[in-house]
């Protein structure tokens, strides 16, 4: 099969901010630092079109005084750097000149080139202009921080998930640093220029970026006139990546660990999401009922079916291995197993089974569901089970299964033809 190989600079720029988000998640590091590295660098290589590695060092000092308003923010905007050329893009020669630095890079003054027929700095001259070319005199500045923290509120208050509170507070810190003026009214086309600079961003995260600066206007700023007239992108139609059942048993039967196989049975037996194996307890497993409860995402309580097969495995399991609170704790006691442990269960079951990755151990729930339809299990049924709000999240799994593809007969069977096997 042919890849197309990136031609232009956002499409290389989009494959390097792909491996430092997953270099980071590698590297255990917390999220509000992966969006901070991944907000920096962006802004970083969209001044770069050419390879990181040959970006010229002296232009980093200079880089990072535009972008570092204090200490913290220099050593914050350093240490991005420094990960990015030491892990993503390995320079010696960049990541030694910034070890080099004993204290974040002294920021230099700005020095612009002046025009012929004026003497005085153009930097001056922005910092005492206090009249736009109007007349009218500029707008004070505004409180970006207020703004954030106030939309953390909101969203607290309002019980949204921690992922999605980090996730909506990035997207509109991220906008807030494109402007100048406080957010208002008839703000629509300032928020659809900075939504396009996203656009070497995928489709979904430029929605999300979209929800995240409506909810901030509608709820914060109080004012809609700017979001209703915001378009949607469209993202095009993934179907999820299913296994079969013969490569389900290859990867569960692949796993030696009792621990390390009963998280790969829990997420493809019971459809489990990887937060949901991760938060499990004892006090979730109701073995007289044969069902196990999962509180799923938005904080929704679901059951799910518990296997004769899979009650016995698990009662084993907690017979020698009894933990604090979870099911599954890490190396100190009474914490969940890490994410990235789970992930890497489920990346070693398909290496040593022969089984070509198709995506994280999400399509184990992908597969999960997508068998169940197969086997004849109602949608609504497969919708309560996955904990879906909407019956059509469900419906995408209707095509996926071959249950009914499979009945149809192509018209090349009609066809008197040499199919060149005999």
């Amino acid at each position: 099969m042919n890849i197309k190989a990136p031609k232009t600079s956002a499409e290389w720029r989009e494959i390097w901010l792909g491996k430092l988000e997953k270099a980071c998640i590698a590297k255990g590091l917390k999220q509000p630092t992966v969006a901070g590295f991944v907000n920096f660098l962006t802004r970083f290589l969209e001044l770069h079109s050419c390879h990181p590695t040959k970006v010229p060092i002296e232009t980093i000092s200079s880089f990072l005084a535009q972008n570092s308003k204090s200490e913290k923010q220099a050593n914050f905007c350093r240490d991005a750097l420094l990960f990015f050329y030491e892990i993503v893009a390995p320079s010696e020669k960049h990541s030694n000149a910034l070890c080099e630095q004993k204290t974040p890079f002294a920021i230099p003054p700005l020095i612009k080139k002046m025009p012929d027929n004026c003497e005085t700095p153009i930097s001056s001259q922005k910092v005492e202009k206090s009249f736009d070319d109007t007349g009218k005199k500029s707008p004070p500045p505004f409180d970006k921080n207020q703004l954030i923290t106030r939309l953390a509120d909101e969203l607290k208050i309002r019980n949204y998930s921690n992922r999605t509170v980090i996730t909506y507070i990035e997207a509109v810190r991220r906008y807030l640093n494109t402007i100048e003026k406080c957010p208002g009214n008839n703000d629509d086309l300032l928020i659809k220029a900075h939504l396009l600079s996203l656009k070497c961003l995928a489709a979904r995260t430029i929605n999300l970026a979209t929800a995240a600066i409506s909810f901030f206007y509608r709820e914060i700023i109080c004012s809609s006139d700017s979001i209703d007239r915001l378009p949607r992108m469209k993202p095009g139609k993934n179907l999820p990546k299913v296994y079969s059942i013969e490569e389900i048993e290859r990867m569960i039967g692949a796993v030696s660990n009792e621990k390390h196989r009963l998280v790969l049975m829990l997420a493809y037996g019971c459809g489990l999401r990887l937060s949901e194996i991760q938060n499990l307890t004892p006090s979730n497993i109701q073995w007289d009922r044969h069902v196990i409860r999962i509180r799923g995402k938005g904080s929704k309580d679901r059951q799910v079916m518990l296997d004769p097969g899979l009650a016995s495995a698990l009662k084993h399991y907690l017979s020698g291995n009894p933990g604090l609170i979870y099911i599954f704790e890490g190396r100190k006691t009474g914490s969940p197993y890490p994410k990235r442990t789970i992930e890497k269960i489920y990346d070693n079951a398909c290496s040593l089974a022969g089984v070509i990755r198709k995506g994280g151990i999400h399509s184990l729930r992908h597969t999960f569901a997508t068998h169940l339809l197969e086997q004849g299990t109602g949608l609504r049924q497969i919708q309560e089970v996955l904990g879906h709000s909407s019956i059509k999240t469900t419906e995408i799994y209707t095509h996926v299964s071959n249950k009914e593809i499979t009945k149809i007969r192509s018209p090349l069977a009609n066809l008197s033809i040499n199919y060149g096997t005999t």
